[in-house]
């Protein structure tokens, strides 16, 4: 069905349905291998990402699409970055905010997204892929791997989603874009639009955030109380 986005339309359902098979399908296959065992498997995600963005930046140039917009500066662009880097080498730094960046910017994204074409558009389908795999990642190495983010580490990335803020922030001000939607709510109806006007739901997001990651951090601690190692990998298992 060619046309435009739609809501909880039929490709917006078929995607996320998709998504989560094939996100079942790497966890459950990530927990069989083990951290060792799951190298080809997590260098195949993190592979699937990078290309992805890769083939949104030469098609958006190819077409005549591409703006300032394109710059890796959402927190959905910071996570994928996270997602690719964290993949093959199992920083515990960087799963860490990964985690929270991905089950609390670019999951919604996934549920709500910015976006104006359906199936079989170009920039619906990479749309779906970058966001999609970059939940995926997250969950593979936190559930499937059982590399569970330490104590505090919500905090932390609270303060570094700040930092990211800050700096987005100054881009768009010499820029005029609205990277982390800083400068206006998204175009598109979605859970902005429920806090007020700007600059007030700037600070309702904050607090949302907050929280947020408190809620994730919460089966975290069971997990941990339950004699989780905490993510710690021993050397030799490190590939």
């Amino acid at each position: 069905m060619e046309g435009g986005f739609r809501l909880f339309g039929r490709d917006h359902l078929c995607a996320l349905g998709i998504l989560f098979v094939v996100g079942v399908r790497l966890v459950n296959a990530a927990r069989r291998r083990g951290v060792a065992g799951s190298r080809a498997l997590r260098l195949g995600i993190a592979g699937a990402l990078l290309a992805s963005h890769a083939s949104e930046w030469l098609v958006s140039w190819l077409q005549g699409w591409i703006t300032l917009d394109i710059l890796p500066l959402q927190l959905c662009d910071w996570a994928a970055i996270l997602s690719i880097y964290s993949l093959p080498t199992l920083d515990q730094r960087t799963i860490e905010p990964l985690y929270f960046f991905a089950l609390s910017g670019t999951l919604p994204a996934l549920l709500t997204p910015e976006l104006d074409v359906g199936l079989p558009q170009f920039r619906f389908v990479i749309y779906f892929l970058e966001h999609g795999l970059t939940v995926i990642a997250p969950i593979v190495l936190v559930v499937g791997l059982r590399l569970l983010p330490r104590s505090g580490a919500w905090l932390r990335a609270f303060y570094q989603i700040n930092a990211l803020a800050v700096l987005a922030a100054l881009v768009n001000a010499a820029l005029g874009t609205n990277f982390m939607y800083l400068s206006r709510k998204p175009v598109d109806p979605s859970p902005f639009d429920w806090f007020g006007p700007w600059p007030y739901y700037l600070l309702v997001m904050e607090a949302l955030v907050l929280a947020l990651f408190l809620v994730l951090d919460l089966p975290l601690r069971a997990a941990r109380r339950a004699g989780s190692s905490g993510g710690r990998i021993p050397e030799r298992d490190r590939v």
